[in-house]
């Protein structure tokens, strides 16, 4: 008699780890087709939304710059651009971005848009950082000391 409890108990174990495990790869499946879902969802927001994506949020023409801390994330970059005037809306940036896994690529800087840019060519911008530069020319026959002299005292260097 004790030996049929222990076998009906260890049966009630095993079955209980096997409904155990079973439901945990359900909420795993459900899991990942939300995840799916999303996307999918995100993906329809755009098509419905294509005009945010091509047409640019103003014909103003004016550059501005625009400043990427590093490790800000596509929702803060999308909200700032917003407040800067660059986008009309940041929810068409951020779902662009999401749905074309371009969040890491987006590169931290300083950037020249415009709000005459469609939003495709800004997110384009944010992942091409490049320093800001300036051609100078120096002098054939200068020596070091005067390349050094004259860039110091034209102050070629200063931010302001």
């Amino acid at each position: 008699m004790i030996s049929a409890d222990l076998t009906l108990h260890s049966i009630a174990i095993r079955g209980s780890h096997i409904w155990r495990m079973f439901a945990l790869t359900m909420f795993l499946l459900v899991i990942t087709a939300c995840g799916g879902a999303n996307s999918m969802m995100l993906e329809r927001y755009l098509a419905d939304n294509e005009a945010a994506l091509t047409v640019p949020a103003s014909s103003d023409t004016t550059f501005v710059s625009f400043e990427v801390a590093p490790g800000t994330p596509a929702v803060t970059i999308g909200a700032n651009l917003k407040a800067a005037g660059i986008i009309a809306d940041d929810r068409p940036f951020e779902a662009y971005v999401r749905v074309n896994n371009l969040a890491t690529r987006l590169d931290a800087g300083v950037f020249t848009l415009s709000p005459s840019m469609t939003l495709i060519d800004i997110v384009h911008a944010l992942q091409n950082s490049r320093s800001a530069g300036r051609l100078i020319t120096v002098r054939e026959g200068w020596r070091l000391e005067q390349t050094s002299d004259w860039l110091a005292a034209t102050d070629q260097f200063s931010d302001t």
